[in-house]
């Protein structure tokens, strides 16, 4: 969680109109009931990185890669968890355009926030279908 929220941070102050292109081609992509499961979830993993990538900074984007088998397992199950009810998917997209919008507007606090509440949303959905077990 600190390294996506870091990132969110550095995004926001950091981010070009290309990272911003790139994030609106993920969203898009993530729009409920628009793609398949497989290719909202690339795209949800591919937005991550753009974030990664929107920083500037080499070390967060190589830990992000290193994360991403976990990151994809993580956000698959998340995913399949929102899947069963749309008004869940809906408020989990909702909350990725938050962290845009965020990011766009060059707000690093509210960067900070939105990525939290999308972990932390994560977590619970998580937690609540018994899929995340306590280490």
């Amino acid at each position: 969680m600190g390294v996506e929220v870091q990132a969110a941070s550095l995004a926001a102050k950091r981010r070009t109109t290309r990272d911003l292109n790139v994030m609106t081609k993920c969203l898009r992509a993530m729009e409920p009931s628009r793609k398949s499961f497989d290719k909202a979830l690339l795209a949800d993993l591919a937005f991550h990185r753009a974030i990664a990538e929107a920083t500037r900074n080499p070390l967060i984007v190589s830990f992000m890669e290193f994360l991403q088998p976990h990151l994809h397992e993580s956000i698959a199950l998340a995913r399949a968890n929102s899947a069963r009810r749309p008004e869940t998917k809906i408020a989990a997209y909702q909350e990725h355009r938050e962290i845009f919008q965020a990011i766009e507007a060059q707000d690093q606090r509210r960067a900070r926030t939105a990525v939290r509440r999308v972990l932390d949303g994560s977590l619970r959905r998580l937690s609540d279908s018994g899929q995340l077990h306590a280490g």
